[in-house]
């Protein structure tokens, strides 16, 4: 009896390990990584949100754009954005980078003015295809949103 009780408890030992094993290593293949070269090739943006200069005052802005991102940590395009109902189209470079665990930030350069930056922290998604960010600067609430039209 003690034979058969230490059989049966040494198989469910090995098969709890066996399980713990194989599920370990499904989560691990199932962990994205991500690096720069990750976000490459030409990127539709659509943001809205609002903003307050003042601190008080908020302002709705809504934005649609093409971006061009080399894999390499650069980007550059234009947008059109709506900030208060006026619309304006802008010029815009930037930087990113990425973490292995694809969340990304970026500093975006409006019109070529380095006092006019905006930062943002996002999470890539499907290897490339999409992203989603949001705005870290204080006074916006902007979530951007992005789609690879094409690979470079």
């Amino acid at each position: 009896m003690r034979s058969l009780i230490k059989t049966t408890s040494t198989a469910l030992i090995f098969g709890l390990g066996l399980s713990f094993a194989l599920g370990s290593q499904r989560a691990a293949a199932e962990t994205p990584s991500c690096t720069d070269w990750t976000l490459r090739g030409s990127y539709e943006i659509d943001s809205s949100g609002s903003f307050t200069p003042d601190g008080v005052t908020f302002v709705q802005i809504a934005e649609v754009g093409l971006i061009a991102i080399d894999g390499r940590g650069q980007a550059a395009g234009n947008d059109t954005i709506s900030f208060a109902g006026n619309v304006f189209t802008r010029a815009l470079t930037g930087t990113y980078s990425v973490n292995r665990d694809c969340t990304y930030t970026v500093v975006v350069v409006v019109d070529g003015n380095p006092q006019n930056l905006i930062h943002l922290s996002g999470v890539i998604v499907d290897n490339g295809a999409s992203a989603v960010l949001v705005s870290t600067d204080p006074g916006a609430t902007l979530t951007v949103r992005s789609r690879r039209l094409r690979p470079l």
